[in-house]
């Protein structure tokens, strides 16, 4: 690989892009093509399980502020 390709690369990734390169020897006779596929599917789920965790972590805190809230104002009204 380029002095070129890699400042490409590490400013891809500074700017927030998910970059990944297989060299000619790892990937030896697999295929590129069926190695980066896979990849997109993989990193696709992957970005599905996390997105769904943050959301039930965001639901989580508002539920947890709701029953801190409740208490509030029950302790208020009593």
């Amino acid at each position: 690989m380029t002095n070129e390709q890699m400042k490409t690369l590490a400013s891809l990734s500074s700017d927030g892009y998910a970059v990944i390169v297989w060299t000619p020897e790892e990937l030896g006779d697999v295929s590129a093509r069926l190695i980066e596929d896979q990849s997109i599917e993989l990193g696709h789920q992957i970005i599905e399980d996390q997105t769904d965790s943050c959301g039930i972590l965001e639901m989580a805190d508002d539920q947890l502020f709701q029953k801190i809230k409740e208490l509030i104002f029950k302790d208020r009204e009593s």
